[in-house]
């Protein structure tokens, strides 16, 4: 979110690099925005920047800048603010527009403020009967972690919908990935992909289905920069106002406790059928059967 504004700057005419983490700069290989992406200090070629921006006047950006740029001018996006409670692309957007001293309207502001990354293109792949949905399990956070995946799928079978599932996730996850695969062994097409992707293949997994679930966290910001559809889950302490913008913001669903699990499985079921309902009103598609109300 933080580098959602990137375009703004490009569009001033400004040239822009990026030195990331590793396991970050492999996103923006090929970046539309981005001149060049490092992820070594040591690789970095160009001594005359005219300025840096970094993220915070945090300890640890505030050592790589000066470790890497001792002298050059620089500027931060969030300065001694650490709090959630925004949304760090349009903070991060208005905050390069006061510094450039620039005026946007207000489809150009929507437009730099959101989540992006290089776009993908849909593959070439044969006529599928199957609804596509995939699951973003684990998490760090427990209040953050939705844990009633399989009560939800039972609900979901009983939709009608016909559907196969792709979970997605991390090491945290495998657990609960491998005991929800084999509870559904037999019952659903399941490809169980946690913790045996990098982030590159696994936005384009998610960018081949029809439907992403997922708490509040990476794997949503990850599927907001692609095609899929958005069921996105929030505790009752953080606003989806605060991470989602535009038309996944209208399929999140905040839970009235502090924890995503219990929100409630028929809600997360409705909202999957009005999303296919919404899809195959623009578009024919056969992969929906009796969906219900």
């Amino acid at each position: 979110m933080d580098l959602a504004p990137r375009s703004l700057l490009q569009k001033q005419g400004l040239r822009i690099d990026l030195y990331t983490d590793h396991h970050l700069a492999v996103l923006f290989d090929g970046d539309p925005w981005f001149d060049k992406v490092y992820d070594n200090p040591k690789k970095i070629t160009c001594k005359n920047y005219d300025f840096v921006i970094i993220p915070s006047h945090k300890r640890r950006s505030l050592k790589y800048k000066f470790d890497t740029f001792p002298e050059t001018a620089w500027i931060s996006i969030h300065e001694f603010y650490t709090g959630p409670e925004f949304h760090r692309g349009k903070f991060a957007a208005q905050r390069i527009i006061d510094l450039l001293d620039n005026k946007t309207t207000t489809i150009n502001f929507a437009w730099h403020q959101q989540q992006k990354l290089i776009p993908l293109f849909d593959s070439q792949t044969e006529n599928n009967k199957l609804i596509k949905i995939a699951y973003a399990m684990g998490g760090v956070d427990k209040n953050r972690t939705y844990s009633n995946w399989s009560t939800f799928t039972r609900e979901l079978i009983k939709s009608n919908i016909k559907f196969e599932l792709t979970l997605l996730g991390s090491e945290n996850a495998t657990t609960t990935a491998n005991e929800f695969a084999n509870e559904f062994n037999g019952n659903l097409k399941i490809v169980n992909k946690v913790n045996k992707t990098g982030i590159t293949e696994c936005r384009k997994l998610i960018h081949q289905q029809d439907i992403l679930i997922t708490a509040d966290g990476g794997l949503m910001h990850l599927g907001s920069t692609t095609k899929v559809k958005l069921i996105s889950l929030f505790h009752a302490k953080i606003n989806p106002c605060w991470r989602l913008s535009g038309v996944h913001l209208q399929s999140a669903l905040q839970s009235t406790t502090n924890s995503v699990s219990d929100i409630a499985s028929a809600d997360i079921v409705q909202t999957c059928i009005r999303l296919l309902i919404d899809k195959t009103s623009a578009c024919s598609d056969n992969a929906i059967d009796n969906l219900s109300q």
